[in-house]
């Protein structure tokens, strides 16, 4: 009997390969999650042997550099928003006493 092109065979390739567009699909959060778990564990381990001051300079400033960004980042961000949401109760405001006003005109006799 000849197999159907339209339906996939369930062979360990094709499961293989199903496996594999999961994990490519979502590949930027999954290592981002290994990334996170990787320096906790570095850190654990680098807090039991005591190191020097440099050293925790060293490892220190690369963090200190992407908070820094990230509140540089977050302010704008934050004042944008706010002002946008202004702008657009301003919007639904004046849309409204509009309406508003037009319906009293309509009314007049």
């Amino acid at each position: 009997m000849p197999r159907d092109p339209k339906k996939p065979s369930n062979s360990p390739k094709n499961c293989g390969r199903k496996v594999l567009d999961f994990f490519l699909d979502d590949l930027l959060l999954y290592l981002t999650i290994l990334a996170v778990l990787l320096g906790a564990a570095v850190g654990f381990l680098l807090r039991s042997y005591d190191p020097e001051p440099y050293t925790i300079y060293v490892l220190k400033f690369p963090g200190e550099i992407m908070l820094r960004m990230l509140k540089m980042l977050i302010l704008p961000l934050i004042t944008c928003s706010l002002i946008t949401e202004k702008l657009v109760l301003l919007k639904d405001g004046v849309k409204r006493e509009k309406e508003e006003s037009d319906k009293r005109k309509i009314n007049l006799p």
